[in-house]
């Protein structure tokens, strides 16, 4: 199972951009929470960008070891980066950067 945690009080954000093709292309169940009211997120999330909780959410599976998936529109600077010292793998599908944590 996939959590997404998106916008849900903004249908244009440009997140949906990204979550509707995960939602339509994921193997197993997706559900999606918002990010603005959730705050103790489960392993195998989603989250774009560091908007309302995601931060916070991202912070605590990072300490639990628990995989995630990070996505957001790339600047130049974006695509070589390293996240709390992890190896990552970058992936970029048409605007979007997609960031795995090992």
């Amino acid at each position: 199972m996939l959590t997404i945690y998106s916008p849900l009080s903004n249908p244009k954000s440009k997140a949906w951009e990204v979550f509707r093709g995960v939602e339509k292309s994921w193997p197993d169940q997706v559900i999606k929470l918002d990010n603005a009211k959730e705050n103790d997120p489960v392993s195998n999330s989603m989250f774009w960008g560091f908007v309302g909780n995601n931060r916070e959410m991202v912070k605590k599976l990072e300490a639990r070891n628990h995989t995630y998936w990070f996505t957001d529109t790339p600047t130049l600077e974006d695509l070589i980066t390293t996240i709390s010292n992890q190896t990552i793998i970058i992936g970029v599908f048409v605007r979007t950067l997609s960031i795995r944590i090992l």
